[in-house]
C-alpha cells in the first residue's frame, strides 16, 4: 500500500510538471450573479452557469487565464465588487454610459431590446406615457429606471429583482414592466407563464452587453477584444446563443416517459377514473359559481363605465376603420345638436367644413398608422348650420392580434377661445399699427434702463435701426454726458411709481446732433402680480419749437435795443433844439456889439431857424 500511494503521488507530480499550460495559468477573478437568467444561473451543484458563463468559458480557452468565479446576490453587489477590485471582470454587463465612470467595456457580445411588457390582452397600454394613470414596474439598477425618468409624472414601483417584478405584473400590482426583452421572456418561460404576458408597442431602447472590467484593467480588453470579434461570427457562438434563448427543453423526454409511464399507468388510470366524476362535478359547480360572480361584476362594471361615459363632460366619439361614427356620448350630441340616429354610421368627414374635410382625409390615415393624435383642430358643423372649432385628441384600439378595431377620441369646443384670440390679435395689430405710424417717440425701457421697444419714428429722427439698439443702455448711448445723471434720476423715480411731470431733455442722433424732446412717462407693471417691469416713455420732438422760441427771444432783445437807440436819438434831438434856441438868443443880445455878426453867418442862422 505505501508503494502504491507513493507511485500515485509520483505520477500526479509528473503530470503537473509535464503540463506547463496548467502550471503557468494566471488566475482571473470573475464576478457573476447567482440568478439572472439566461445570463447567470447556478446549476444543480451550485456552480455558475448560463449564457454569459458559457460564452466566457469559450473565449477564455484562447488565453492563459484560468477563471475563478465569485457569486454575488445582486447587480449592486457585483458592481461594488468590481469597483473595489474584488473581481477583475464581469462576463456580461450592460454597456450603459453611467457605468463608464468606473468600468470599461469590451466589444459587444450581445445586443437586445428593452420593451414594455403588459398582461395578455391589456392592449390599451402601449406607451410609457399611458402610465400616468396606471402603475409601471421597474427593476432596481436596470435601464428601466432611466427610461421611466424620461417621462415625468409616471406612477412607478421599484423591485429588487426581475422575479419580483414578473409576479407583481401577474398579480396586477402593476400594469406594466420595462425590462430587457430576452431576459423577461426567459423568466416567463421558466415559470411556464409565457402565455400570460406580451410586449406592448415598439421597443423603447436597445442595449449592448459585453465584458466589463474595472478601471485600470484595460489591458484585459486588449487580450479579449480580438477573440470576441472572431468568436461572435462562429458556429459555437450561435449554438450557445440558441441553447440559452431557445425554448426550454422539457424534462419529460421520450426516454423518461417510457421509464416512468409504464409502471405508473395502471395507478394513474385508476385514480383518474375514481376522481373523474367527482372532479368534473366540483369543477362544474365552481365554474358556475365563478361565472355568476364574474357576470355580476361585469354587469356592474359595464353599468359604471357606461354611466361615466354617458355623463362625461367632454364630447366623445368612436370611428371605425373607414372613419364612420360607431358611437358618440351625450355631450357630443348636446354640443352639436344632433340625435343619435342621425350620426351613427355616418362618415365623420360629412360633419366637417370642406377645408377640414380634406384635412381629416390626410390626418385619419396618420392616426391609424401612428396609434394616437393630439390637438388636431377641425371646423365641425352644428345641426343648425353654423360651424364650431374643436381641438381633438384620440388613440386607436387594437385587438389581441394587433388589428385595428376603432378609435377613441374626445374633443374640446375652442370656438370662444379662438374668437378671443382673434379679437386679441386684431387689437394687438391695431396697437402695433398705431405704434408704427405715430409721429411721436415710443420707447420702452426695462428696470435697468435697457431698450426693449424702439418705434419707427425714433428710428427716423435718430438714424438708428431698432435691431441695432435693442438691449443697449439708453442713458449712455443716447443722452449727452451732462444730462445722463439727471435723466437717470427721473427714470429711477418713475420705476418706483413716483410721478414726475413732463420732462424735457436732449437726445443724440447717429450724426451727433442734439434733439430736444418733451417726455411723458408711465410705469409698466406685470399683469399677473403687479410688480414693476419697466417704463413706457412717450416723447415729442420739440426742437423746432425750442429753436423758434430762441429766435423769438433774440428778436425781442434786438427790438428792445432798437427802442433804446430811438429813445436816445429823440433825447439827443431835443437837447440840440434847446441848445440852438439858447444860442440864438445870446447872439441877438450881443449882436449890436459885434459887427461881424451882421455878416452872412447871421443871415444863414436866421434862415435855419425859420
Amino acid at each position: 500500500m505505501p508503494r502504491l500511494l507513493f507511485l500515485t503521488c509520483f505520477l500526479i507530480s509528473l503530470c503537473l510538471i509535464s503540463d506547463p499550460g496548467v502550471a503557468d495559468a494566471e488566475a482571473l477573478k470573475v464576478g457573476v450573479l447567482n440568478n439572472f437568467p439566461p445570463q447567470y444561473i447556478l446549476d444543480d451543484e451550485g456552480q455558475p452557469d448560463g449564457l454569459a458563463v458559457d460564452l466566457f468559458e469559450q473565449i477564455v480557452t484562447e488565453t492563459d487565464f484560468e477563471p475563478r468565479y465569485r457569486v454575488y446576490e445582486s447587480w449592486e453587489a457585483l458592481h461594488e465588487g468590481l469597483r473595489k477590485g474584488e473581481v477583475d471582470l464581469s462576463p456580461s454587463m450592460g454597456m450603459a454610459d453611467s457605468r463608464r465612470e468606473w468600468a470599461s467595456f469590451s466589444e459587444p457580445l450581445e445586443t437586445f431590446q428593452i420593451s414594455l411588457f403588459v398582461r395578455k390582452g391589456n392592449s390599451e397600454l402601449r406607451f410609457p406615457q399611458d402610465f400616468k394613470s396606471h402603475k409601471l414596474g421597474i427593476v432596481h439598477l436596470n435601464i428601466g429606471e432611466k427610461i421611466a425618468a424620461r417621462h415625468p409624472g409616471l406612477q412607478t414601483q421599484t423591485y429588487a429583482h426581475v422575479f419580483d417584478a414578473f409576479h407583481a405584473l401577474l398579480a396586477a400590482q402593476v400594469d406594466g414592466i420595462v425590462f430587457p426583452r430576452p431576459t423577461f421572456y426567459k423568466v416567463a418561460l421558466e415559470a411556464g407563464l409565457k402565455n400570460r404576458i406580451e410586449t406592448a408597442g415598439e421597443p423603447l431602447h436597445e442595449m449592448k452587453r459585453g465584458l466589463g472590467v474595472a478601471k485600470g484593467n484595460e489591458s484585459l480588453l486588449a487580450v479579449f477584444n480580438p477573440i470576441i470579434s472572431r468568436f461572435v461570427l462562429t458556429e459555437e457562438y450561435r449554438d450557445i446563443y440558441a441553447r440559452w434563448y431557445g425554448a426550454e427543453a422539457s424534462y419529460w423526454s421520450a426516454r423518461r416517459v417510457l421509464i416512468y409511464a409504464v409502471p405508473a399507468i395502471g395507478l394513474l388510470v385508476g385514480v383518474l377514473l375514481f376522481w373523474r366524476y367527482k372532479s368534473l362535478k366540483n369543477l362544474a359547480r365552481g365554474l358556475k359559481k365563478d361565472l355568476e360572480h364574474k357576470t355580476h361584476d361585469l354587469r356592474n362594471s359595464e353599468k359604471k363605465y357606461r354611466t361615466l361615459y354617458e355623463n362625461a363632460p367632454l364630447p366623445y366619439q368612436s370611428l371605425d376603420e373607414k372613419g364612420r361614427l360607431q358611437d358618440v356620448n351625450t355631450a357630443w350630441l348636446s354640443t352639436l345638436g344632433y340625435a343619435r340616429h342621425e350620426v351613427i354610421g355616418q362618415w365623420f368627414g360629412d360633419f366637417l367644413h370642406p377645408e377640414s374635410r380634406s384635412f381629416f382625409e390626410t390626418k385619419f390615415p396618420e392616426l391609424k398608422k401612428r396609434g394616437y393624435t393630439e390637438k388636431v383642430e377641425f371646423h365641425i358643423r352644428h345641426r343648425e348650420g353654423y360651424y364650431l372649432q374643436i381641438s381633438l385628441n384620440g388613440c386607436v384600439g387594437y385587438s389581441e392580434e394587433g388589428v385595428f378595431e376603432r378609435t377613441y377620441c374626445v374633443f374640446h369646443n375652442i370656438t370662444a377661445q379662438k374668437e378671443s384670440e382673434r379679437i386679441l390679435r386684431q387689437e394687438r395689430n391695431f396697437t402695433q399699427s398705431i405704434i408704427d405710424t405715430a409721429q411721436i417717440i415710443i420707447l420702452v425701457l426695462d428696470m435697468e434702463g435697457r431698450i426693449q421697444k424702439f418705434n419707427p419714428y425714433i428710428e427716423h429722427i435718430t438714424g438708428y435701426a431698432a435691431d441695432e439698439v435693442l438691449g443697449l443702455d439708453w442713458f449712455s448711448n443716447f443722452l449727452p454726458p451732462k444730462e445722463q445723471d439727471a435723466v437717470k434720476e427721473v427714470f429711477e423715480k418713475g420705476v418706483q411709481d413716483i410721478h414726475i411731470k413732463e420732462q424735457v431733455n436732449t437726445i443724440l442722433t447717429r450724426k451727433g446732433d442734439e434733439i430736444w424732446v418733451e417726455w411723458s412717462n408711465e410705469t409698466l407693471r406685470n399683469p399677473d402680480d403687479g410688480t414693476t417691469i419697466g417704463m413706457l416713455a412717450i416723447g415729442q420732438d420739440i426742437t423746432e419749437r425750442i429753436e423758434a422760441e430762441q429766435r423769438q427771444r433774440e428778436l425781442e432783445i434786438e427790438l428792445r435795443q432798437k427802442h433804446k437807440m430811438e429813445a436816445v436819438g429823440l433825447m439827443a434831438g431835443g437837447i440840440a433844439h434847446n441848445f440852438n434856441n439858447s444860442l440864438a438868443s445870446s447872439i441877438c443880445v450881443t449882436m449890436p456889439f459885434m459887427p461881424w455878426m451882421r455878416s452872412g453867418f447871421w443871415k444863414l442862422l436866421q434862415k435855419r431857424r425859420r
